[in-house]
């Protein structure tokens, strides 16, 4: 588990709301907080908008953008090359 400021463990798939009031403040480019495992936690607007596919799509939940962008066939659209 990741550490804390003052050295205490947070659990896996938790954030501050540090964290959450700078991804709310980023009003003009999408953004995303994910685990270290890249389990997307959270999204502002504009990451909700361009990251729709694996958001609304991905049949896994939580979304892992790991797995969506290696074994998801919707991938290829999104991820194209």
């Amino acid at each position: 588990m990741p550490l804390t400021q003052r050295g205490v463990r947070r659990a896996e798939g938790t954030f501050s709301a540090g964290l959450k009031r700078v991804l709310d403040s980023m009003t003009g480019s999408p953004a995303f907080i994910h685990a270290g495992r890249l389990v997307i936690l959270d999204v502002d607007d504009l990451g909700r908008a361009l990251y729709a596919p694996p958001l609304f799509t991905a049949p896994a939940r939580p979304v892992n953008i790991g797995r969506f962008e290696f074994l998801d066939l919707t991938s290829r659209i999104f991820f194209p090359g």
